[in-house]
Formats: C-alpha cells, sequence, structure tokens
C-alpha cells in the first residue's frame, strides 16, 4: 500500500500558520505524513526569509494534529547534543502520541555550520559523531539511565523520562 506526505519547505519563508493550515489540511485529506527540514536558514543566504526551527515547528504541529505522522528530513546530528535531540524528539513522539519518524544524518550544509559557529569536521569525523550519537539516543530511549564514554561525547547516569511512545 502506497503512502503519501507533504514537505512543508521550512526554507520557503513562510510563518507558522501557513504552516499549520498545510498540516491540518492534509491530515484532513488523508495524507499520512508532514515533513520538515533541519536548516536555520535560506539557501541563498543574502535573502532573508523566515526559516523556522524544525523541532519547535514539530512540537506544535504535534500539538494541533492527531493522525498524520511527523518528521524532519534529516534532523542534523552536528547541530545539537545527541542527549538532548534524544529528549527534544522523545517529547515531540510523547506530545504526538507516537506520530513522529526520527531521521537523522551526519550533516552537510558548512555554511550553516560556519554562520551558528558550529565546527564542521571532516566527513569521517562527521559520520563517526554520528554513529556515537544514534548509540546514545537510543540508550537514553531505552535504559532509566544512561552512561556513554566515546571519543567525541560522553554522558554519565543521564536520565531521559519520558521515553518515546
Amino acid at each position: 500500500m502506497s503512502t503519501f506526505g507533504v514537505y512543508l519547505e521550512l526554507l520557503l519563508g513562510y510563518d507558522y500558520s501557513p504552516a499549520e493550515t498545510i498540516a491540518l489540511a492534509s491530515e484532513k485529506v488523508g495524507y499520512d505524513s508532514i515533513w520538515v527540514s533541519d536548516h536555520f536558514f535560506q539557501f541563498k543566504k543574502h535573502e532573508y526569509q523566515n526559516c523556522m526551527d524544525a523541532w519547535t515547528l514539530l512540537a506544535a504541529l504535534a500539538a494541533k494534529t492527531e493522525k498524520i505522522r511527523l518528521g524532519t528530513l534529516v534532523t542534523c546530528n552536528s547541530y545539537r547534543n545527541p542527549a538532548v535531540l534524544a529528549k527534544m524528539a522523545a517529547t515531540v513522539d510523547v506530545i504526538s502520541d507516537g506520530r513522529l519518524f526520527f531521521g537523522i544524518g551526519a550533516g552537510w550544509k558548512e555554511d550553516e555550520y560556519t554562520a551558528y559557529g558550529i565546527p564542521f569536521p571532516p566527513v569521517k569525523e562527521r559520520m563517526d559523531r554520528l554513529e556515537e550519537a544514534i548509540q546514545i539516543i537510543q540508550l537514553l530511549w531505552t535504559e532509566s539511565k544512561a552512561t556513554f564514554k566515546g571519543e567525541f561525547y560522553q554522558i554519565v547516569d543521564a536520565i531521559s523520562a519520558p521515553k518515546p511512545v
């Protein structure tokens, strides 16, 4: 059976109200999912337009919708500490009653890293960081307390509650 989703391109510069309208209309006509991108600003940096934070928008849409699934295309691991990201995603999943699709990648858009003061390591290091991040996220979502000592990330007796649905 086919499924259909709607991509709310945050880089088009709209405000929250149209995003909510599109999400509610998509749910009403039977679409299966809503997707948003995880970027900080327009691809043409010299043109100012709104670019809402993906996770904040997902939380708002999770509270307004009832059936449609929600996700990012995809979340950049390097933009957030993975333990914090695990907590954010679990919260959105709980708000949505288990409708979150969680997708995570190593990151690629160097100008966003530079503009926001985030180090942009070589591809191999970004992939190694992603591997550690996935391990941390899985631990936080499945264990009552999580400890992880990696090359790039460390957590000690970290508690993440609630867990995803």
